[in-house]
Parts: C-alpha cells; structure tokens; sequence
C-alpha cells in the first residue's frame, strides 16, 4: 500500500516541530552564551590589571569595560574580589533575562572566575 505524495504525516509534522524550536532557542541562546564568552574576556583582563588597582576601581573598570563593549550591566554586588598573597581572583555573577515570544521570561545566572598569578 502506498501513501499519496506530498501528504504530510504525524512524523514528519513532529521533526519540523522540534527542528523549528531548535532554530528558536539558538537564535535565543547562542548570542547569549557568546556574549558570557566574551565578558569572560573582560573578566581576564580585569584580573590580570587588579595588581594594581584597589577592589572599587576594579570593579568600575569591570563595570564600564562590560558596558560599553558588550552592553552588559554589572551590579556592584555580582562581583567578588578575593586577593591571595600571590594572586588575585575575581568571580563575576551575570543575570541575562531571556524573553520567550509567549511572554514568558527567564533569568539565568551565569558565573565567570579568572584568576591570574604574579611573581
């Protein structure tokens, strides 16, 4: 028994279905996690120059850096300065909120740690 061309059946109904909403959450998710990828890089270069700043004008250039370069907006209390003897780590938390095309939100919570060593 043969089924008619160009008919659509149930299966194939369900594969464009999770194949668009697979095209959906990238076009949401992707620009997301290449911006944390980038602000990562702000992070890095944030603690390489905190041996010679104090914890506020760092975390101001990290606050600024964020905002300009990447239009990303750092509360004062997302960031974490912790100084060692030899080294200084900087744990950053970054809260994007995705919007959903139904009105739905949600939060994320994303957390970027570099650390750098001196000698």
């Amino acid at each position: 028994m043969r089924r008619e061309q160009g008919k659509i059946n149930f299966v194939s109904l369900f594969f464009m279905l999770v194949l668009g909403t697979g095209v959906y959450l990238s076009w949401i998710y992707i620009p997301i996690v290449w911006t944390k990828n980038e602000l990562g890089n702000v992070v890095r270069e944030a603690t390489f120059n905190a041996n010679r700043s104090t914890d506020e004008q760092v975390r101001k250039s990290l606050i600024e850096a964020a905002k300009l370069d990447h239009d990303v907006d750092l509360k004062v209390e997302d960031i974490e300065i912790t100084r060692y003897s030899d080294r200084v780590r900087i744990h950053v938390v970054w809260r994007p909120v995705v919007h959903f095309v139904f009105g739905n939100s949600i939060q994320h919570a994303f957390e970027i740690t570099e650390s750098a060593t001196f000698y």
